[in-house]
């Protein structure tokens, strides 16, 4: 997944000026992960010189200020003008993660993953640390970092997170195996589908499980049951599940759904505006 080259809109859409204005609104007004989640967004629809005008304007003031720092970094590398000027952003949120007691280690280190960083040398190293080491929260977004740098193993160690007693891990876990896109390890794809069962519907693990399990289509015999979940989810559920949600539900939807999440968005509010914003931008760029 790369923010830069996500989408390919319809020219002419009006859902989609309707969901990009959702989005400039929340760069404007949100703060936290909702304004990054909005800035990442304009970023796949193309928006990236709105955001590198509002993200640059903020360094000064926040380069200091552990998370906030990441999403700042995170976003301008994923809009950045060159390569060069990527590789700028991309070595500080690696210099962060480099630094033992830096308490933003984690949040660096699912930005490098997003950004689909191939570490290398030092820090591929202290990946390796960290998914061998004793904190199994930590684990998956290491073992996340080691797929992409190649290591063959990394994507089972992922579905053996999904049997963790930690729903940290479980989250992680699934959720890292959805960026990545499982699609050709059946056992994978199955252990996946038995976590999404077992998960329960009330653990905070449970819109990241299922909805992996439902964007992967881990098993053709419950998406129905699954797809039926997650949308009670985009019901009742917290904000932050309420994003989530948007982004595998969205692969079951066509473009006859897109006025029924127009009609959401309206009133909708924080992570889930967003969310629904991306779920409309996604469905524009369907073929």
């Amino acid at each position: 997944m790369n923010f830069a080259s996500e989408l390919a809109l319809k020219p002419g859409d009006v859902h989609v000026q309707v969901a990009i204005e959702a989005l400039r609104q929340a760069l404007q007004t949100e703060q936290g992960s909702i304004r990054l989640h909005a800035a990442e967004k304009l970023i796949a629809a193309g928006q990236g010189e709105e955001v590198r005008g509002v993200f640059e304007r903020d360094l000064p003031g926040a380069e200091r200020t552990p998370i906030v720092r990441i999403g700042l970094w995170r976003a301008l590398a994923a809009a950045a003008r060159t390569p060069g000027e990527r590789e700028q952003y991309v070595e500080k949120i690696s210099a962060v993660f480099l630094g033992p007691e830096n308490p933003d280690r984690v949040h660096a280190l699912e930005s490098l993953c997003k950004l689909g960083v191939q570490a290398k040398g030092p820090l591929l190293e202290a990946i390796r640390q960290m998914a061998t080491g004793p904190s199994e929260d930590f684990a998956p977004f290491a073992w996340w970092a080691l797929h992409l740098a190649g290591d063959k193993s990394a994507r089972t160690h992922l579905a053996a997170a999904l049997q963790s007693t930690s729903w940290v891990a479980r989250l992680r876990g699934a959720y890292a195996l959805r960026w990545i896109g499982v699609t050709d390890d059946a056992a994978i794809l199955t252990a996946l589908a038995r976590a999404a069962d077992r998960e329960p519907a009330d653990s905070k693990a449970a819109p990241y499980v299922k909805g992996s399990a439902f964007a992967l289509n881990a098993d053709s015999r419950r998406m129905l049951a699954w797809g039926l979940e997650l949308e009670a989810v985009l019901d009742s559920g917290v904000d932050d599940a309420r994003y989530e949600v948007c982004h595998t539900l969205v692969r079951a939807m066509t473009s006859a759904d897109v006025d029924r999440l127009q009609a959401r968005l309206e009133h909708a509010k924080g992570d889930e505006r967003v969310g629904l914003a991306w779920a409309i931008l996604a469905l524009s760029s369907k073929p």
